[in-house]
């Protein structure tokens, strides 16, 4: 699970400067996890990602869109591809946390669409990610 606290950006009033703190940390905080733990070298398109934001409120759709953004923008130049391409399709869900578990984060699914499907995923926590196929872990060292 990535690391990242979203929040309902649209319904917040703030300075925009602590909107693109925010934004920045989540950006960088979301292409680290996923250079170190799915590797340098990202899937080829088409794909399909989904984003399941981790939180104890749920947000309504256009929100939880918006309220991802930044975590989309980060695992598209990890894709090195444009957001808005048509190679990606972008798929928002969310949960609540489990007891015990992180209370906010970011799990991020990717399945090649295709002939050949591959999973990849940040997994169920920020220290471990699967692939599919083979359900091999991905660890971090630490």
């Amino acid at each position: 699970m990535l690391p990242v606290h979203t929040v309902s950006e649209a319904n917040l009033r703030e300075h925009w400067r602590a909107k693109h703190a925010r934004s920045r940390k989540q950006k960088s905080d979301t292409f680290m996890v996923l250079r170190s733990k799915l590797g340098l070298v990202p899937p080829k398109p088409p794909l399909r990602v989904t984003m399941e934001r981790i939180a104890p409120r749920n947000l309504d759709t256009d929100n939880l869109a918006r309220a991802g953004k930044s975590t989309r923008d980060a695992i598209a130049l990890w894709l090195g591809i444009d957001d808005g391409s048509p190679l990606v399709t972008w798929e928002y869900a969310q949960s609540k946390p489990v007891p015990g578990g992180p209370r906010f984060g970011v799990r991020v699914t990717i399945e090649a669409v295709g002939t050949s499907t591959r999973v990849l995923s940040t997994g169920p926590s920020a220290r471990q990610a699967t692939c599919a196929g083979g359900s091999t872990p991905l660890s971090s060292p630490t």
